[in-house]
């Protein structure tokens, strides 16, 4: 499923694949990870290392599934105003 939506003059397409990013955003941002963070290639150590550790996978791999985002301002913009 997709929907097309017009966010501050652009037009932006939401896929299902975009609603899966914004959970795994929503979740790392509940494990304590701030905006500016996410934005970095890597997990910062302060947050990670409150985390248990057999959570880390999850942690990678949902940090690998926002590298998309990170360079898509508008997607990245929703997400962060969402998970607000």
């Amino acid at each position: 499923m997709s929907a097309v939506g017009k966010v501050e003059d652009i037009l932006l397409s939401w896929q299902d694949h975009d609603a899966g990013r914004l959970v795994v955003l929503h979740r790392l941002r509940g494990h304590g990870f701030t905006e500016a963070m996410l934005r970095d290639d890597t997990p910062t150590y302060a947050v990670l290392r409150r985390i248990p550790s057999d959570q880390w996978p999850q942690v990678f791999d949902d940090w690998n599934r926002l590298a998309s985002w990170r360079g898509a301002e508008p997607w990245w913009e929703v997400g962060i105003r969402a998970t607000r």
